[in-house]
């Protein structure tokens, strides 16, 4: 069973992580997800790849921006606002999740 902690909760979005099956749950807009640790980071690197990439050469407003889903054959489209709001969402919480793992070193 797991036990979810939010690393970060938005109207738009919600990034959950289970410290004993080492699994992150990722809801945004109308997709929820889930991932390992290390697919969860490839997420990260993706999305700020593709703010690189391809953010400024799409229309603002279009869903014109594919990142690959978990599982075979799904793709989120995204706007470049909701490529900006995911990137935004996993960055906070990789920060909270970093700010949890350091605080659990001095629980005894």
């Amino acid at each position: 069973m797991c036990d979810f902690q939010s690393l970060y909760v938005r109207v738009y979005g919600y990034v959950l992580y289970c410290p004993s099956c080492l699994t992150y749950q990722v809801g945004f807009l109308s997709t929820c997800m889930s991932f390992s640790a290390a697919a969860f980071t490839d997420l990260q690197r993706t999305v700020a790849r593709k703010i690189r990439t391809d953010y400024y050469y799409t229309e603002a407003g279009i869903r014109q921006i594919w990142l690959p889903a978990p599982c075979p054959g799904a793709q989120l489209f995204l706007t470049r606002g909701e490529l900006l709001l995911l990137y935004h969402m996993l960055d906070a919480a990789d920060s909270e999740a970093l700010a949890l793992r350091l605080i659990s070193l001095f629980n005894v």
